[in-house]
């Protein structure tokens, strides 16, 4: 993802591996890519070190919920929003998976 290059260019003391990019790949995929690119841009913007994933995700959706949908009175953690975000992104793997079999998310 150039993205991903550029926000480790603006760290001169960032040293990534092909497993580093893998393992953010495999923890920040089921965020949608307009989401992602605009929370990459944020942590570009404003953080100090390389971001963790949690940081990105935090920046890419964590506005989108300000309370659980299971619980209106907790505020909604990034372990809620990576559980909401995942969750819509299998049901969508599902949904091409059952119209386009050959599309199939191949795990």
């Amino acid at each position: 993802m150039g993205e991903m290059a550029k926000l480790a260019a603006r760290y001169p003391n960032f040293k990534s591996s092909e497993g580093t990019w893998e393992a953010y790949w495999e923890d920040l995929h089921f965020i949608p890519r307009r989401f992602l690119l605009d929370g990459l841009i944020e942590c570009r913007m404003t953080c100090k070190f390389f971001p963790s994933v949690a940081e990105i995700i935090q920046a890419s959706v964590g506005g989108h919920f300000s309370i659980t949908p299971s619980d209106s009175r907790r505020a909604a953690t990034v372990a809620d929003i990576i559980k909401i975000y995942r969750e819509r992104y299998d049901l969508v793997q599902l949904a091409v998976s059952a119209r386009r079999p050959e599309l199939k998310d191949k795990r």
